[in-house]
C-alpha cells in the first residue's frame, strides 16, 4: 500500500494499481486527494489517449480549469505559490463628524486617494486647508468629466459677484462639521416649531433647548432598530419610512415597516411614509397603527415646491416602474426617478463614494443638468407613488383632497363588501 497525501506524488503512483493507492489525509480534505488521484491515474501523462495534449479550449481541458476552481474554492490546500501581499484599493477618509443629527461617522478612510493605480496623495486645492474634494480618488473625478463630455454637459463656476450658497460649499469640510453646529444655532435662536431629523437622533442638549422654547422633535426610522434608539433618544414623534418613499429610504417595504415600528415606539406617535401619495395610502397607514402620514412627492408637484419645473413635469409623465435606488447622488441609498447618471452607476461602471464625498462628485454633474433642463442626465428625486399624479396643483388644494379622501374612505368602511363594521358601543 501507498500513500497519496499531496497532488505532487500522484505522478508517482499513477502506474500503481487502483487498489493499492490509499488516501493519507484527513476526512476534511479526502474528498479532495481523491478526485486528485483518480483524474491523474485516469490520464497520468495529461495527454488524451491518442498521446496527444488536448486543445486549448477543447470540453477536456475546460472541465479540468472547472475540476481545479472548484477545488481552490472547497478547499485551497497546500501550495508552492508564494502569497503576496493583496493590492486593495483604499479611499480616503473623512476627517470629520456629521454632528448634525448625531449620527455616527462613516468608516475611515486612509488619506491619497485609490491606490489601485498608484495614485498618490492629491495636493490640497485649498492652500494646506483640508478639502473634501482633495480626498476624492483621482479615478472618480476623471469618470465624471468623460460623463460630462460624452452628454454634452458644460461646466459651470460660479460668476463673479454671485453670493456662495450652500453648494458652492459642499466641498469644504466645515460643511460637515462646524457648519451644521451653526445651523443648529440658528435653529434654536428662530425657535423654529417643528424639527426632522433623517439621519440617526438629534443631539441631546439641542432637544432639551428646543423643548424649553416650545420646539418639537421628530426622527426618520428605516428600521424598527433606528425606531429604539429614537424612543429612547426621546423625540416627539417616529416617522416610519419604507422603501417605497422617495430620497433617502429604508431597504423595507413600507407595509411591512410601519407596524413594526409602532410595536416598538410605545406611546410614542408614528407617522408613516414611503409612497403614500393619496387618501388611500393615508387610510391603510391608519389601519396599520400609524397615526398620522409623512407625505413627500406628491407636494413635489406643487407650485410652491422648489425644484425646476422640468422636474415637476416629470413627475407627471412618470409611473411606478420609472425609480430607481441609487447611491449617485449623496453616497447613501435614495430612491429617485431613472436617468443616465444614477444608471451609470447602477451598472457598476463607477462606484458611489460615501457621504459626504459623493456630493462633492455629483453637485457639478447635476448643477450643469438642471442649468440646461437636461432629463435625461437627472430626472429628480420621487417615491413609487408617482404613478399617482396626473397634475400639478397648489399644496392647499392637495391638502384637501387628502383629507376628503381618506375621510371618506374610513367613513365608508363599513359599507365594503364583504366587510360588517359594528359601530355600537361594546356590552
Amino acid at each position: 500500500m501507498y500513500a497519496a497525501g499531496k497532488s505532487d506524488s500522484v505522478r508517482r503512483l499513477a502506474m500503481l494499481p487502483t487498489s493499492s493507492v490509499r488516501l493519507g489525509a484527513t476526512h476534511a480534505t479526502a474528498n479532495l486527494h481523491l478526485r486528485v488521484v483518480l483524474d491523474r491515474l485516469s490520464d497520468p501523462t495529461g495527454r488524451d489517449g491518442r498521446g496527444r495534449r488536448p486543445r486549448a479550449g477543447s470540453r477536456r481541458v475546460e472541465r479540468r480549469r472547472a475540476r481545479r476552481a472548484r477545488r481552490r474554492r472547497v478547499h485551497p490546500g497546500p501550495t508552492r505559490r508564494v502569497d503576496r501581499p493583496r493590492q486593495v484599493a483604499h479611499r480616503p477618509p473623512v476627517r470629520c463628524r456629521h454632528t448634525l443629527a448625531g449620527q455616527r461617522p462613516e468608516k475611515r478612510w486612509q488619506p491619497g486617494g485609490s491606490q489601485r493605480r498608484g495614485a498618490g496623495p492629491k495636493e490640497s486645492t485649498t492652500g494646506g486647508v483640508p478639502s473634501l474634494r482633495d480626498l476624492v480618488p483621482a479615478e472618480v473625478t476623471e469618470a465624471s468629466d468623460r460623463f460630462m463630455d460624452q452628454l454634452h454637459l458644460p461646466r459651470r463656476k460660479r460668476p463673479a459677484g454671485e453670493a456662495e450658497t450652500s453648494r458652492h460649499r459642499s466641498d469644504r469640510v466645515e460643511f460637515v462639521g462646524d457648519f451644521f453646529s451653526a445651523q443648529l444655532e440658528v435653529i434654536l435662536d428662530h425657535a423654529v416649531p417643528v424639527y426632522a431629523a433623517g439621519l440617526g437622533v438629534p443631539p441631546p442638549d439641542f432637544m432639551a433647548k428646543g423643548h424649553q422654547k416650545g420646539m418639537r422633535f421628530l426622527g426618520v426610522a428605516s428600521q424598527s432598530r433606528h425606531a429604539e434608539k429614537l424612543a429612547a433618544g426621546g423625540v416627539d414623534a417616529i416617522v416610519a419610512q419604507g422603501t417605497d418613499g422617495g430620497g433617502h429610504n429604508s431597504p423595507i417595504g413600507t407595509l411591512a415597516l410601519i407596524p413594526q415600528v409602532v410595536d416598538v415606539a410605545g406611546n410614542i406617535p408614528v407617522l408613516g411614509a414611503g409612497g403614500i401619495t393619496d387618501g388611500r395610502g393615508i387610510a391603510a397607514a391608519f389601519m396599520l397603527g400609524a397615526r398620522g402620514a409623512w407625505i413627500g412627492t406628491r407636494f413635489l408637484a406643487t407650485p410652491e415646491a422648489n425644484i425646476p419645473d422640468y422636474q415637476k413635469a416629470q413627475l407627471i409623465e412618470a409611473r411606478d416602474r420609472d425609480t430607481i435606488v441609487s447611491r449617485s447622488v449623496t453616497g447613501k441609498p435614495a430612491r429617485m426617478l431613472r436617468a443616465a447618471w444614477p444608471e451609470l452607476y447602477e451598472r457598476g461602471k463607477v462606484q458611489a463614494l460615501p457621504m459626504p464625498l459623493q456630493s462633492v462628485v455629483s453637485t457639478p454633474v447635476l448643477a450643469s443638468a438642471e442649468a440646461d433642463e437636461r432629463a435625461d442626465v437627472f430626472r429628480g428625486f420621487s417615491g413609487q407613488g408617482v404613478g399617482l399624479i396626473d397634475v400639478v396643483l397648489p399644496a392647499a388644494q392637495v391638502v384637501e383632497r387628502l383629507v376628503a379622501e381618506t375621510a371618506e374612505l374610513l367613513d365608508g368602511i363599513g359599507t365594503l363588501a364583504g366587510i360588517e363594521c359594528d359601530r355600537s358601543a361594546p356590552s
